[in-house]
């Protein structure tokens, strides 16, 4: 008999009003394991914390979506959350007066919702989300606390490699760092990624595409792991952070 696997996902989120900064953070636990990690700075245009909150819920489910559903494999997967409004927004959005000025992500959180669920109970797979308290979700509390004073501290003064995380702008600024091949493999990654910052494709397969070894490939891939701009998912999946 094959081991259920329970996957718990805690997301989090911080809203700064002043700046009209908001970060988000994802942690996906498998076994009581934290299996991935990922804060971010939205891209699209907050207006409230409850915006913010929904919308890190929302890149979970894409996160569940092109990641980690296996065929033929018995999954559990709890999206956690310590705002009360999300399970709300999600299962009854009629009540919920968020996103006006952005209808359409509205609607495409709705459904990828929509999607994850019947594409799960399909599978014979389960899928929820939770209310946790505050105090269960300290461990992405803090990493989208710490990505809200790093970006704020980003926008007051000059860019170092510890601050070139999520912003485009700001790491293209830094580009010269890399040599001519480095840079033209991620402008070429920056490129393929999807919206959420998601590439599927193989060192192979990039090394073939732009006509350079493999090892230059693999060198350029581990840098930008040390850096923390570039996670590895699984072969021949990666997650840019900027």
């Amino acid at each position: 008999m094959k081991k259920i696997k329970k996957y718990n996902i805690y997301t989090d989120a911080s809203f700064d009003e002043k700046y009209s900064i908001a970060t988000y953070s994802i942690v996906i636990m498998l076994e009581n394991k934290i299996l991935k990690s990922y804060s971010k700075k939205s891209r699209i245009e907050i207006k409230n914390s409850t915006e913010i909150e929904v919308f890190a819920v929302y890149q979970a489910m894409n996160l569940i979506l092109s990641c980690f559903i296996k065929k033929n494999e018995k999954q559990i997967f709890y999206i956690n959350t310590d705002c009360t409004q999300v399970p709300i927004f999600f299962e009854n959005n009629k009540k919920m007066k968020i996103f006006k000025h952005n209808e359409n992500i509205k609607i495409d959180m709705i459904k990828t919702y929509n999607v994850i669920c019947t594409k799960l109970s399909k599978n014979n797979c389960i899928f929820a989300l939770k209310y946790i308290s505050r105090d269960l979700n300290k461990i992405a509390h803090k990493q989208t606390y710490n990505m809200l004073k790093r970006i704020k501290k980003v926008s007051k003064i000059n860019v170092s490699k510890e601050d070139i995380l999520i912003n485009k702008n700001i790491f293209c600024e830094i580009l010269s760092s890399f040599d001519k091949k480095q840079t033209s493999i991620i402008i070429y990654l920056l490129n393929i990624s999807n919206e959420n910052g998601l590439i599927e494709m193989t060192q192979s397969e990039i090394a073939n595409n732009l006509k350079v070894s493999i090892a230059t490939i693999s060198r350029t891939i581990k840098k930008l792991n040390k850096l923390k701009i570039l996670e590895k998912v699984k072969n021949g999946k990666y997650l840019l952070s900027i």
